[in-house]
């Protein structure tokens, strides 16, 4: 399998979009649906919280949490956003189509609510934050997320890259950066691994690699 960099991963997905009439939000279905799955198929839990950002990272996670919605799953999302209107155009068509109520936070005191609490408080998380457009480092009410994440006592599966990861990262995290990303228990990636994948020694658990019908 080839070891494609972020460029050269959406110039792939354009490819398929022009030639395979595959439409964008087809793909993010896909690729949310393989999340979905690839927690089930990896991990044991009856709670998840899924935390998406605002861009079509978070909406891989919209669709992953309907999908565990569907498998009879207790989910709960949490979307560092003030609202759908912040979110991309592809995310905010899944967002719509939740059967549960997102929680919205755009400041670090809103992880303090009672409802965020709760949500956090499950048997697994979802990194859906940032995905391969990422470029550290780290600011604001994401980098509080992923502290939140890193001291979160269950496990843990990261949506492409771990968030804060650079993807096309030659070089291996170190024990000083284990602050500047989120350090998961398991990762599921699309289309193709990334340089970070191979290099970056982002985790001890599974890695997977979900196609989506796109030839690289």
């Amino acid at each position: 399998m080839k070891i494609l960099t972020s460029d050269e991963v959406r110039h792939a997905e354009q490819e398929a979009v022009e030639t395979q009439e595959l439409s964008t939000l087809l793909l993010m279905q896909r690729a949310g649906f393989s999340v979905a799955q690839f927690c089930l198929l990896n991990f044991k839990f009856d709670s998840v919280c899924v935390i998406c950002g605002k861009g079509n990272n978070g909406g891989d996670g919209f669709v992953a949490a309907s999908g565990l919605l569907e498998m009879g799953k207790q989910v709960n999302v949490v979307v560092l956003a003030r609202g759908p209107d912040d979110l991309s155009t592809d995310a905010a068509h899944w967002c719509e189509r939740l059967s549960v109520k997102p929680l919205w936070v755009s400041k670090e005191s809103d992880f303090n609510s009672k409802a965020v609490q709760q949500a956090l408080a499950a048997d697994l998380m979802i990194d859906a934050i940032f995905g391969i457009g990422f470029k550290p480092p780290l600011k604001g009410v994401a980098k509080r997320a992923v502290q939140i994440m890193n001291e979160f006592e269950g496990e843990i599966v990261c949506v492409d890259v771990p968030s804060g990861v650079d993807a096309d990262s030659l070089e291996p995290s170190s024990e000083d950066e284990e602050e500047a990303a989120v350090i998961g228990d398991g990762i599921i990636t699309f289309i193709a691994p990334k340089p970070a994948h191979v290099f970056g020694n982002l985790t001890s658990g599974p890695v997977a690699v979900a196609e989506l019908g796109v030839e690289a």
